[in-house]
């Protein structure tokens, strides 16, 4: 979901304390003169480690707009920083390998497919070994697409939480108002999932919510275009576009944290920690009005 919240300490750096790192370039004219070579870098470390040419691309996303424009100019800095997060994904999926090297499922068969509710401890695996994110966020129900021929991993999986957003407090005037929402916070669908997996489990996620969330009126959730995202699978499941957040990455000890994360870590842990250096593209928030009229 990306950064929601301001820093919870001044004593945090700031983007404008080290902006003369960047060369004054926004991350989004970093990327277009380095994204052929992220892509290659992406590539040839997957075939190297063995690991999914997406999950490194998006990793490299999320951490490459740590580092300062000079060395993110050197070639072998990019290479190397791909090798470092490849072997933290190896270390992360150790015992869970046989969970994303599944036969590539050609085609999404409807009759042979379900979504129902997922074990949260299988939710729990899937969000802090396999989603971009390694985070897990609890919620009262984690949505998983199971296929006839793996009945115990979901293809792909969408977890709610309740309306915890704090910075939205202002659009609801009372608890109740609150209840009506839900946080669409993780989704995520293996490589080996068929096309429209995505798709079609949002399309099934309203009618499960009408049936069982029967109060819940609206679904939110958040879209970082920096990682590559468009929405496309979220428009054709008729979500709309709603507001905009600023948003800047945390980094504890060079790896990435959510803003979760850095409200959660003591104060001598702060010291550690780093942002993102460069100008990000604005989070994109997106809303589903279950019964087609909205609960904000």
């Amino acid at each position: 979901m990306g950064s929601l919240l301001a820093s919870p300490v001044s004593s945090l750096p700031t983007r404008r304390e080290s902006a003369w790192q960047t060369g004054g370039h926004s991350w989004s004219s970093v990327f277009t003169c380095l994204a052929p070579q992220i892509r290659t870098v992406s590539s040839r470390t997957s075939i190297c480690a063995g690991i999914s040419e997406r999950d490194i691309y998006k990793q490299l996303l999320l951490h490459l707009p740590r580092l300062p424009w000079n060395g993110l100019r050197d070639p072998l800095r990019i290479s190397r920083e791909a090798e470092r997060l490849a072997e933290v994904l190896l270390k992360d999926r150790k015992g869970f390998e046989s969970w994303a090297c599944q036969p590539k499922v050609p085609v999404l068969n409807k009759p042979d497919a379900t979504v129902r509710p997922c074990e949260p401890d299988v939710a729990k695996e899937i969000h802090q070994r396999f989603h971009y994110v390694r985070s897990y966020h609890e919620g009262p129900v984690h949505l998983g697409l199971f296929l006839h021929d793996y009945p115990e991993t979901p293809a792909a999986l969408a977890s709610f939480s309740h309306m915890d957003i704090k910075h939205l407090d202002w659009l609801f005037d009372s608890a109740e108002a609150k209840e009506r929402v839900l946080v669409l916070t993780r989704l995520f669908a293996f490589d080996w999932a068929p096309h429209n997996s995505i798709s079609y489990l949002l399309g099934q996620v309203s009618r499960w919510t009408k049936r069982n969330f029967p109060r819940v009126s609206s679904l939110l959730t958040y879209l970082n275009p920096n990682l590559g995202f468009t929405g496309s699978s979220f428009l054709a499941a008729n979500w709309h576009a709603f507001l905009e957040k600023c948003t800047t990455y945390w980094y504890f000890r060079d790896t990435y944290i959510t803003n979760r994360r850095l409200h959660s870590l003591p104060a001598s842990a702060l010291t550690r920690v780093t942002h993102s250096l460069y100008e990000l593209d604005p989070l994109k928030m997106l809303r589903y009005d279950v019964n087609g009229e909205s609960g904000l």
